[in-house]
């Protein structure tokens, strides 16, 4: 299914995602398979709203008619033995169309992704976003027993980055007993020196009630690998992780990368390699665009007001800041249900502009940018700059 990316709405600058079938790589941490094991993709409506053919009239129609570019896919790989089918059949019509693409991926079979390298042939606006969990084939093979090895995929994310495809390395989740921090920040030296510089980190997304629905199969995938999944019933703990992917993305800065952990103070100009790869009049805005301005024209003590932020973000948006769209507060209703529920403001809400203050009063919307530590608030519930910090 294609459709609009409310999830990752001011994180990730593709506005639109591609979902496909279940994932076949059967990684224990997955987060879609964890949520909705089953998922089946519909390809014949796939391709009518590809080639024009749909009759729907939705946002994801107006994102996708305007050429903005499509994640393939957040929930899924395209290249994995569930999707390879259906991603050679896309291809080919998404090699005919201005639309950028974000490919998030562990790779597939090297025929598989040979192919779709001759298919999109001469098509620019490609970016590579290649995960890769662990520096270590042994622990993959448990905890990731039917995607590629990550000796594989380290070798394609070289070979593409030759190729002249903008490639991001994405250490995700980033665990400790995985991998460790000196380890990273080799891997990391060593994609530098093969000119790939830009790299994601996130913790492992798990909860009590995640962990409670794992099958036996699932828990003895994280026990051989040495993970104590108690840990992540246990609140208290969840800072210790946070830090240690913290410190990755710290030794990674301070070497020279371009690396990223949603939510850190930092200046960043990660997304540049977005935007000048699908142009600024095809990406929507990310916080940092934001932050960064802040750091600019801001200094410590300083109030920030959602003026400032909408006003920030909105050229980012053209002409569709202020376009009427039905189906606006979706993105409130998929992201934050208790902000959606009986909030009148929210409910009735037409434009992006209304949308991003929305997000920006709200510190219950995981994107209001007042999560950030860059922004604290004062004794009168104003925001205040903090100041630049520095890793």
């Amino acid at each position: 299914m294609i459709d609009v990316f409310c999830g990752e709405f001011l994180i990730n600058v593709t506005p639109l995602e591609m979902s496909g079938n279940s994932c076949s790589h059967n990684c224990a941490y997955c987060f879609a398979n964890i949520e909705r094991g089953c998922r089946v993709s519909e390809i014949s409506r796939e391709i009518k709203f590809l080639t024009g053919k749909s009759s729907a009239n939705n946002l994801a129609t107006l994102l996708y008619h305007k050429g903005y570019p499509i994640c393939f896919s957040n929930r899924t790989d395209p290249f994995s033995e569930s999707n390879i089918k259906d991603t050679r059949v896309l291809a080919k019509i998404l090699k005919q169309k201005e639309n950028g693409l974000f490919i998030q991926t562990k790779l597939g079979k090297d025929e598989y992704i040979e192919e779709f390298l001759e298919t999109m042939s001469g098509k620019k606006n490609i970016v590579f976003y290649i995960t890769i969990t662990t520096p270590n084939d042994d622990i993959s093979k448990i905890i990731e027993p039917n995607a590629p090895l990550p000796s594989r995929r380290k070798a394609w994310a070289i070979k593409l980055s030759k190729m002249g495809y903008p490639v991001i390395v994405a250490f995700n989740p980033f665990v400790e007993g995985w991998t460790n921090l000196n380890e990273n920040l080799k891997e990391c030296k060593e994609y530098q020196r093969a000119g790939i510089n830009h790299f994601i980190y996130q913790n492992l997304k798990l909860n009590p009630m995640k962990v409670k629905s794992f099958s036996p199969g699932r828990r003895k995938q994280f026990e051989k690998t040495g993970i104590n999944l108690n840990l992540y019933c246990n609140k208290n703990s969840t800072k210790d992780r946070q830090k240690y992917a913290q410190q990755a993305v710290i030794n990674a800065r301070k070497a020279g990368c371009e690396a990223l952990m949603f939510g850190m103070p930092f200046r960043n100009d990660f997304f540049d390699i977005l935007v000048s790869t699908y142009g600024k009049d095809k990406v929507f805005p990310s916080n940092y665009f934001f932050y960064n301005w802040l750091i600019k024209n801001k200094k410590a003590g300083d109030i920030v007001i959602r003026e400032e932020y909408v006003n920030v973000l909105a050229p980012y948006l053209g002409d569709l800041i202020d376009t009427p769209i039905k189906a606006m507060p979706t993105y409130i209703l998929r992201t934050a249900r208790q902000v959606w529920k009986g909030n009148e403001r929210v409910q009735r809400m037409t434009t992006y502009r209304e949308l991003l203050g929305v997000i920006f009063d709200d510190k219950r919307i995981s994107a209001c940018p007042k999560r950030n530590f860059l922004i604290s608030e004062n004794d009168k519930g104003s925001a205040v700059f903090n100041g630049e910090i520095k890793p």
